[in-house]
């Protein structure tokens, strides 16, 4: 824990509203910031527990994995999303002030699973899968649902059949993606 120890002269106690802080100030006891390591907030996204449901199916691309795409089988796009009713995709991104929070979106999506053509409600976006360039359905802030590949911070292309879930730069954060039939 980091110990602050405040000198400050007679003027600026004025300004101080806190009264705590204006009583260690005085009594010229040490002031206690609180210290929240970043690194042990992975415990906090605990409090966001995957949900375990058969028309759903939940993927996260880590803070510590910026720049590399997580994993989403094609199976798993086919099985919720290929159906005339689309799957909802909800996208979130975790903890990227430290404070727990998730800032999220969501929006419709179809995929054709017999030519790999998709389309996304939010922006109408479209793309074609498997089509070796890499192609965004969403970004929301530092969260990607893309068809590409990346490996740290370099895209690959959409090489194969699968989906993914990245984490980039404008934000340290984690990313959840949830496709729901």
């Amino acid at each position: 824990m980091r110990h602050l120890l405040f000198l400050l002269l007679p003027a600026t106690l004025l300004s101080i509203s806190n009264s705590v802080a204006q009583e260690s100030v005085l009594s010229g006891s040490v002031i206690i910031e609180p210290h929240v390591d970043p690194n042990e907030m992975r415990a906090l996204s605990d409090a966001y527990p995957t949900p375990n449901k058969p028309d759903r199916a939940t993927f996260e691309a880590l803070r510590t994995q910026r720049g590399t795409t997580a994993k989403i089988p094609l199976e798993v796009v086919v099985k919720l999303c290929s159906g005339k009713d689309g799957c909802t995709v909800r996208i979130g991104m975790h903890n990227w002030d430290d404070t727990g929070r998730v800032a999220s979106r969501h929006f419709l999506f179809f995929y054709n699973k017999e030519n790999g053509a998709w389309r996304a409600e939010a922006g109408d976006v479209a793309g074609t899968n498997k089509n070796n360039g890499t192609q965004h359905v969403n970004n929301s802030w530092a969260c990607y649902f893309t068809d590409g590949l990346y490996e740290n911070w370099q895209d690959k292309g959409d090489i194969d059949d699968n989906f993914g879930l990245l984490s980039w730069n404008q934000y340290n954060a984690d990313c959840y993606l949830t496709l729901v039939n």
